[in-house]
């Protein structure tokens, strides 16, 4: 029996906080985060990232900027701190992080209430760079789909996710399975509008932990979105090489990486414990370990035309 995992009903209606859901951009904005501790530069997630885009892009040629789902607003407040003239606009499902967004971030902001996927395609057509933080496994997910299903359903839904799979020829892993139908769809409506520059990050199910990590990080990859239980709603991870198949295809040069990539942490004696020990003595060692771990299981691609 196939299950339509939508979250939409959630963030319209019953969120009020992000408090349950602690993302790695909340977990590094406190300036005295011990998260910042280990990653490469004391620094907040909006300034790491802008560092790591410029290594892809001229940051300084870019006017129009979108977020979907930007939460608190915090990266994209980090962000104008480089580019103050841009103009932004802030996608979001939700009314309660749109109100949030409009106390955090300053400057020439377009706030739009909406599920992106039902935006007009001409509020894309002038973006130079779209933004999806941590927000493409809230989108709708089809779960427990066999062959048969697959095959011979007349479902809306399972019809798209055979185009899908057809145009662009997507590998499945497992019977059955769970397919991030909304995620890349998304991602299919940025590309056919010919975005400039698309940045999504997402907890994937196809990522490991690395180097001196890999002991003490058990992240290893499962192939099949897997289902991540949270107040009031789950969310899936993400099959990157699916959204990395779809930008190709449209013509786009994609870097794929994990979190590490982007915030450089190195193993000391002092993180090897914290990882190898059991008890949590401090609260500093549980955000740790969480944190060690989202650096692993977060994947991002960035693409560019």
């Amino acid at each position: 029996m196939i299950h339509i995992n939508d979250t939409s009903t959630y963030h319209k209606e019953q969120i009020i906080t992000l408090g349950w859901e602690l993302t790695v951009c909340n977990m590094l904005y406190p300036e005295h985060s011990p998260c910042r501790q280990v990653i490469r530069k004391n620094a907040s997630y909006g300034t790491l990232l802008y560092e790591f885009l410029s290594e892809f892009i001229d940051i300084t040629q870019i006017t129009h900027i979108m977020e979907v789902g930007g939460g608190y607003g915090f990266l994209m407040k980090d962000l104008l701190q480089f580019c103050p003239e841009a103009l932004v606009t802030m996608i979001d499902i939700s009314p309660a992080m749109l109100e949030e967004q409009k106390r955090n971030v300053q400057g020439k902001i377009t706030f739009i209430e909406s599920d992106f996927l039902k935006v007009d395609d001409d509020i894309l057509t002038n973006m130079d760079l779209i933004i999806c933080n941590e927000i493409l496994g809230d989108f709708i997910t089809v779960c427990n789909i066999t062959k048969e299903i697959l095959e011979s359903s007349e479902l809306s839904e399972i019809k798209e996710i055979r185009r899908l799979i057809a145009e662009y020829n997507l590998g499945i892993c497992s019977e059955p399975f769970n397919f991030n139908l909304g995620a890349l769809l998304a991602l299919e409506k940025m590309c056919q509008a010919g975005i400039k520059y698309i940045y999504a990050s997402e907890h994937s199910c196809e990522s490991e932990s690395q180097g001196d990590f890999k002991e003490c990080v058990h992240v290893r990859p499962t192939f099949n979105p897997y289902e991540i239980r949270l107040f009031g709603h789950s969310e899936y991870a993400l099959r990157f090489s699916h959204l990395e198949a779809v930008a190709r295809k449209w013509g786009y040069t994609v870097h794929r990486g994990v979190y590490n990539d982007i915030f450089g942490c190195e193993m000391t004696p002092k993180l090897r414990f914290i990882l190898h020990s059991t008890a949590s003595v401090k609260d500093e060692y549980e955000i740790l370990r969480q944190f060690i771990g989202d650096m692993f299981i977060y994947e991002y691609v960035l693409c560019t035309r």
